[in-house]
């Protein structure tokens, strides 16, 4: 046979092979995409998933743990057996922050920030890098841990309507976009701000550094002022609503009543008993585990805790466990009240009194400040030819005089009568 009839030969014999063959599939087989919050969260557990099978190229091991149709079990063990254990969790919290509402805004968001990824500077990365590396150093400070955990303990003080504070108006604030982008200008690299943002956080860290705390059991002016704002009469009415719990010297909400609802005095010092973590235990030192005083505003639509109609957690006999106070009527309240129109208005009253304070601080000088050995170097004001640092000097010697402490207390009482 020749060579040409050979290769006719073997030409006939692929296309009858080939005529054998079942008829190839051309329709496209969509992929099945979830919420906006479960694909957010397929995108992470693939992130980890990279770390956990460096050989995977495809992602085929963990595409279907990553989308919830595998057990948690079949997780390699470690981060990713964590994510995967926590997913249900974790979606719904993404649910809560990224609706399918905000898909489009935050698709602009993340193709906006792709930049910063961007070599030799990498600012992202290098962000999310110190970042991490500062949550490594305050997990391995024994102290800081501690504190963060009794922090935990004080949540709810204040009704669900008084808890987001100022942050509530701050975030209806139509100009706050263009705000944002005009401070961040100004601190960027390049920026108006910048020098005088780099030396302010260099003196914070200084600060910081060398701080020492307080004897937390010295009563100061701070401690009366404290409950002198808190003092209430009929004149001080019309302030803001709602309501806050009555904290003790440890900071800390005051039972109602003890032996009650499982408090106890064991140790006698007027307090609840509590653990190292500021938890409140019962008689056998075990733990009460308690609501929080109010709900707080991420969990008050799925609350089930019994309360009273103010929303203070109830316990026996449907009684409030803790003890609460209305927050009009008091002195601060009223404060606030008066200060609105310092601060509203097409000339707020604030606005001017902040342009007069450079005049009242003096002309600008340079300084140091010892921190140790160190001679921090800063850009301050004259103090001697500056008039609100004489009025400053002699109101802080009057704060410090044991008759100012009697004076404050006088007018607590006179304004509690």
């Amino acid at each position: 046979m020749t060579r040409v009839g050979k290769r006719l030969f073997a030409c006939a014999g692929v296309c009858a092979l080939l005529a054998c063959a079942p008829t190839m599939d051309t329709e496209r087989q969509g992929v099945v995409r979830g919420t906006l919050a479960e694909e957010v969260y397929r995108v992470a557990c693939q992130r980890i998933a990279r770390e956990a099978y460096p050989t995977d190229v495809s992602g085929s091991e963990s595409r279907a743990l990553c989308r919830g149709e595998a057990p948690s079990e079949s997780a390699a063990p470690g981060r990713l057996q964590a994510l995967a254990e926590q997913r249900p969790e974790t979606v719904e919290a993404l649910e809560r922050v990224l609706p399918a509402t905000v898909e489009q805004d935050l698709q602009a968001l993340l193709v906006a920030i792709l930049p910063l990824y961007d070599a030799p500077a990498e600012q992202l990365p290098q962000a999310t890098g110190a970042i991490g590396a500062l949550l490594g150093r305050m997990e391995a400070d024994a102290q800081v841990v501690g504190a963060l955990g009794r922090m935990s303990a004080r949540s709810g003080m204040r009704s669900t309507s008084l808890q987001l504070g100022v942050l509530a108006p701050v975030l209806r604030y139509p100009d706050l976009p263009a705000l944002t982008r005009t401070g961040l200008g100004a601190l960027a690299e390049g920026g108006s701000a910048r020098d005088a943002f780099l030396r302010i956080e260099a003196s914070l860290a200084l600060e910081l550094a060398t701080l020492t705390a307080d004897d937390p059991d010295a009563e100061g002016t701070l401690d009366v002022s404290r409950a002198l704002l808190a003092a209430t009469h009929p004149s001080f009415q019309g302030g803001v609503s709602g309501s806050y719990v009555v904290r003790d010297e440890r900071g800390l909400p005051v039972p109602r009543a003890l032996n009650v609802n499982g408090f106890v005095d064991q140790d006698g010092d007027g307090l609840a008993d509590v653990n190292a973590d500021d938890r409140f235990v019962g008689a056998d030192g075990e733990e009460l585990f308690l609501p929080t005083p109010y709900p707080t505003a991420l969990d008050a639509p799925f609350d089930t805790a019994l309360r009273d109609a103010r929303g203070l957690a109830a316990g026996e006999g449907q009684l409030p466990l803790f003890q609460a106070r209305q927050a009009d009527g008091t002195l601060l309240a009223a404060v606030l009240r008066e200060a609105r129109p310092w601060v509203s208005g097409e000339t707020p009253v604030a606005e001017d009194a902040v342009l007069a304070l450079l005049a009242q601080l003096g002309p600008p000088a340079n300084t140091t400040r010892d921190y140790g050995a160190l001679a921090h170097p800063y850009t301050g004001h004259d103090t001697d030819s500056g008039a609100l640092f004489d009025v400053l000097h002699a109101a802080s010697a009057l704060l410090d005089e044991e008759e100012t402490r009697d004076a404050l207390l006088v007018l607590q009482q006179l304004l509690g009568q």
